[in-house]
């Protein structure tokens, strides 16, 4: 679970926009320890670069409107 707080403020300081993101991504637990972990680590990289798009897309949709 990444759970992400997305704050825009102008040079004023002042908050223009803001929004909370979270993703979620399952693993499958393996026979062996490691195996787990390794899933557990891929899950964290594909939830990571899934918040990332998220955020790039609100941002270009805020900004680009």
């Amino acid at each position: 679970n990444i759970k992400s707080k997305l704050v825009i403020k102008n040079y004023n300081n002042e908050i223009i926009a803001g929004k909370n993101f979270s993703t979620n991504v399952d693993y499958d637990v393996a026979e062996n320890h490691s195996d787990t972990i390794s899933n557990e680590r891929n899950a964290t990289r594909v939830a990571t670069q899934l918040s990332s798009e998220k955020i790039t897309s609100y941002v270009n949709i805020l900004f680009l409107n």
